[in-house]
């Protein structure tokens, strides 16, 4: 049985919410089309939890698409054809940055998967 302790408070749990959405940055929820990218920051690292209790090693990326921040998360490809092996090649080609460069993503959606190409 629960003791009052462990009830959320609704009221507090929505406005810690508001402003975790005010004070972060979107995700990047890529839909199909050609896309003007602007790296923000270079790529990092970071780890998840899967719900099998795997940890997971994946990437993250700020960017502005549309004049709007957010962030862009992927695998760690294990190719030069990955989205990560493209932006590898990408970064090493401006001088091993990122930041700064603008460059553009076709995204092609087959109903289970998109395709990402740096051009």
């Amino acid at each position: 049985m629960e003791t009052q302790n462990n009830l959320i408070d609704y009221n507090s749990e929505s406005k810690r919410i508001a402003e975790f959405k005010t004070n972060s940055q979107d995700y990047w929820n890529a839909k199909e089309g050609k896309f003007e990218v602007v790296a923000l920051s270079e790529l990092t690292r970071f780890q998840i939890t899967e719900k099998d209790g795997t940890v997971k090693e994946k990437a993250k990326l700020s960017i502005e698409v549309d004049k709007k921040p957010l962030i862009w998360t992927m695998g760690i490809g294990q190719t030069k054809a990955s989205l990560y092996g493209q932006l590898v090649d990408l970064a090493i080609s401006k001088g091993g940055k990122l930041v700064g460069n603008k460059f553009t993503v076709v995204i092609k959606f087959d109903g289970t998967k998109r395709d990402f190409t740096i051009v």
